[in-house]
């Protein structure tokens, strides 16, 4: 049995950004479930990340400074251009760069070799039955073994995705998000991005508490690409999937750190994940670093000190996520009114996971003055207002003013005051 100081499952994006890093300094073993550069995703990310970086434009394959979010309701398009200097890039040729890194700090990759079990014993843990070390890094998505083992999601939104990548004589330089309701309980979210000069990704998600199947999709994306007069083009890919986003309980157990789609675990209503990585990847690499260099890897060790930041982030991502999925449409155009007001520089801000507490509550307290506030929190579920409101209150009690407490105990029955700590 092989000991290695570091076992990493997954050689995506989060795999391999930290395995570049870690590897300098440690014995690391990436495991992954299929070859390395399969994938279907449609990474986006923004140039100047990119740049600091330092990696290769060869890889960029388009490049666009306009994003359009729409919401349809009562017959009409109501529309929001977020501006930003967005890229798309190549992630097959990309992961292939970055496992070439990797295996030049002499690591191990093992390709078509899943993550199926793991064990702990004297302090490690035996992976596969087959390799061993005093620490697992889990970046094997959300589907990971870890994640349902220990029963770590909670708050959980249920979505199901249909997507692909068609090839078109032409694709015009229009990347857009559109929210609709096909039916009268479901929201569907409708995306389509160019990422090559004659390819797009079509994406079509639905919110949901239930897997739909692959006919309902069909018929769904059939409607959607009538609706916005999508061109005649050829399917090279297609994925379908439904996974669960919400909120962790943990992002690290005992000899366990959990990176990438299965730690972050938030809506990505940008479609952004991999920004969300590259944002991240060196704190998380020198925190581990430390924790691995000192043989601390108890889960309390491994956990990230507080980030009010980061916080507040995840906190606006789950309230549009649960918004989504809970109020009537007509609330969620009011919501969308009131994003439209907001500065150029802070829907980039709310795009990029950098927006601050003070700028949260801003954007919450517009809500409430500009929404039927009544029916909204009538509409969210009750577990997931009483996430909304415990992180509130890490920001300011001065926020829930009388007529929030009322309506709150009105709608839900909760007290705020029982939740101040």
């Amino acid at each position: 049995m092989k000991l290695f100081d570091i076992i990493i499952a997954g050689a995506g994006p989060a795999g391999l950004l930290l395995g570049k890093e870690l590897s300098e300094k440690f014995s690391v073993l990436i495991l992954e479930k299929n070859k390395i550069g399969t994938t279907n995703k449609n990474w986006l990310t923004y140039k100047d990340r990119w740049t600091k970086e330092k990696f290769s434009n060869s890889f960029i394959e388009n490049e666009f400074s306009k994003w359009h979010v729409q919401l349809s309701y009562n017959k009409k398009i109501n529309e929001m251009i977020i501006e930003d200097n967005f890229i798309c890039f190549n992630e097959h040729k990309f992961l292939k760069y970055l496992s070439e890194r990797v295996l030049k700090n002499k690591a191990v990759i093992l390709e078509n070799t899943p993550f199926r079990k793991f064990r702990r014993k004297n302090n490690q843990l035996i992976i596969n039955d087959k390799f061993r070390a005093p620490l697992l890094i889990d970046c094997s998505g959300i589907n990971s073994i870890i994640l349902k083992k220990y029963n770590l999601i909670e708050l959980p939104i249920y979505i199901n995705c249909y997507a692909y990548i068609g090839e078109f004589d032409k694709v015009d330089n229009f990347n857009y998000q559109h929210f609709f309701k096909h039916d009268k309980k479901n929201y569907s979210v409708f995306g389509f991005t160019k990422i090559a000069p004659k390819l797009a990704q079509l994406m079509l998600f639905q919110y949901s508490n239930k897997k739909i199947n692959l006919k309902t999709y069909r018929k769904l994306m059939s409607f959607a690409q009538k609706t916005f007069r999508i061109p005649k083009h050829k399917i090279i890919e297609m994925k379908v999937a439904t996974y669960p986003t919400g909120v962790l309980k943990e992002t690290c157990l005992d000899n366990i750190f959990l990176f990438g789609d299965a730690g972050f675990y938030s809506p990505s209503l940008n479609g952004m994940g991999f920004n969300e990585i590259l944002r991240q990847y060196h704190k998380i690499s020198k925190h581990i670093s430390d924790c691995v260099k000192t043989n601390k890897v108890s889960g309390e060790n491994l956990t990230l000190p507080k980030d009010i930041a980061d916080d507040v982030n995840n906190l606006i991502l789950r309230f549009f996520g649960m918004i989504i999925n809970d109020v009537p449409i007509e609330l969620s155009d009011q919501i969308f009114n009131v994003l439209k007001k907001l500065s150029k520089k802070d829907i980039q801000r709310i795009m990029r996971n950098d927006i601050n507490d003070r700028e949260v509550l801003k954007i919450i307290k517009q809500i409430i003055e500009e929404t039927d506030i009544s029916r909204l929190i009538k509409y969210i579920k009750k577990h997931h207002l009483k996430y909304i409101i415990r992180t509130l209150l890490e920001l300011s009690e001065d926020i829930f003013t009388e007529e929030i407490h009322n309506l709150v105990f009105k709608h839900h029955k909760i007290r705020i005051h029982d939740m101040y700590t």
